[in-house]
């Protein structure tokens, strides 16, 4: 490297052909393009996902090649200004959300990795794995996932990391399961947007209530109760969809750590009321297990007799 030169590092999870670095040729910076060994040392790395961020670093090597090629041929200067929403997109999700994450991340670890504010302990079910579950939201979104390694935000935060979290799994099962399914799933960003915005593992360090629903938000946002085996209306009984029953057992379970919240206060009032209305097919006051976990911690694959 040539002294009164610029050495710019690009890592695996930063490869943006159209940063504002490389709107113009400079013979004064030195371009590197690396992964950190820390990345590959704070968890076990899927070597699938490792060889992954190799070979896109390297189509991004020649792909920054040519443009800055052509950049050398080229005289533009059109002077096209850039819409208000635009930048805004840019700013709240690069500069905000995705620095505000990293910036958790650096300040909370390694405490953050361990915190379980509802203490959830039960295990993941089988058909993470699998996508072998009647429940057809979670069967389409776990399968897309297995065969794509990719899953887009709604199907991440309400679809299957609701289901954990209603189901009280463990965070570090959710964990593992999001870092090793995912292709874009970076450890420092990874688990605090696991931990913290999905599962709320972290007591609302990350966002400001659970992200929580029944299957009437999942039907507005989707289209997979059309074809499921469970109806989103029934709340319960025969072919009633789960994520109703376990929704109304979350809030039963944590009543205490949720009435505090404003954000989701109103819902616990429903449950009150729910409950004086004397309505006897939701858990009971008194009972300790209204979500149906075994005494192993796992969640079986039959609640009211149904298999799910």
């Amino acid at each position: 490297m040539k002294s009164g030169m610029t050495l710019r590092l690009i890592l695996g999870d930063q490869l943006n052909t159209q940063h504002s670095w490389f709107r113009q040729v400079r013979e004064d910076i030195l371009y590197t393009l690396m992964e950190v060994r820390q990345e590959t040392d704070v968890v076990r790395p899927h070597i699938q996902k490792v060889a992954g961020f190799f070979s896109a670093m390297r189509h991004f090597a020649d792909d920054l090649a040519r443009i800055q090629a052509t950049i050398a041929r080229s005289q533009s200067n059109s002077g096209e200004a850039v819409g208000i929403e635009q930048l805004e997109g840019f700013v709240r999700q690069i500069l905000g959300w995705r620095e505000y994450m990293r910036g958790i991340y650096w300040a909370h670890m390694p405490e953050y990795a361990s915190m379980n504010h509802f203490g959830h302990s039960a295990r993941l079910p089988d058909y993470y794995w699998t996508a072998d579950t009647h429940m057809n939201c979670l069967h389409r979104v776990i399968s897309q996932s297995l065969a794509h390694a990719y899953a887009h935000h709604i199907q991440r935060l309400m679809i299957t990391g609701n289901f954990a979290l209603l189901a009280g799994i463990h965070p570090d099962e959710v964990d593992q399961w999001y870092l090793g399914i995912y292709i874009d799933a970076v450890h420092w960003v990874e688990i605090v947007n696991t931990r913290g915005m999905s599962q709320y593992a972290d007591g609302g360090l990350v966002a400001t209530k659970p992200y929580i629903s029944s299957a009437n938000y999942i039907r507005k946002m989707s289209d997979y109760c059309q074809d499921c085996h469970y109806h989103w209306r029934k709340p319960v009984g025969d072919r009633a969809c789960p994520f109703n029953s376990l929704y109304w057992a979350f809030i039963h379970r944590h009543r205490q750590l949720l009435a505090g919240n404003p954000r989701v206060a109103m819902m616990v009032r429903t449950w009150d009321r729910m409950q004086a209305s004397g309505m006897t097919c939701w858990p009971r006051p008194n009972d300790t297990n209204p979500c149906g976990t075994t005494s192993d911690g796992q969640i079986p694959r039959t609640m009211g007799g149904l298999t799910y």
